[in-house]
């Protein structure tokens, strides 16, 4: 994705729903796709985020 000229972004490590999670389950699962993404490609992954599936609530929009 990255040689063809895309932007990759975290969209969670788990990939589950986050609307009821908290705010320590969200900062590792999105830490945990950063670590994973940095040690793959030597690169930073750029700050840009995408909910699973879509859904989120006030808190985690917030948390995000």
């Amino acid at each position: 994705m990255i040689s063809e000229g895309h932007t990759v972004c975290n969209h969670t490590k788990k990939h589950k729903n986050l609307s009821f999670s908290t705010r320590e389950e969200i900062e590792n699962d999105l830490s945990a796709l950063e670590t994973l993404y940095e040690e793959k490609t030597g690169q930073k992954m750029k700050k840009y985020f995408r909910f699973p599936e879509g859904k989120y609530s006030e808190n985690s929009l917030k948390i995000i």
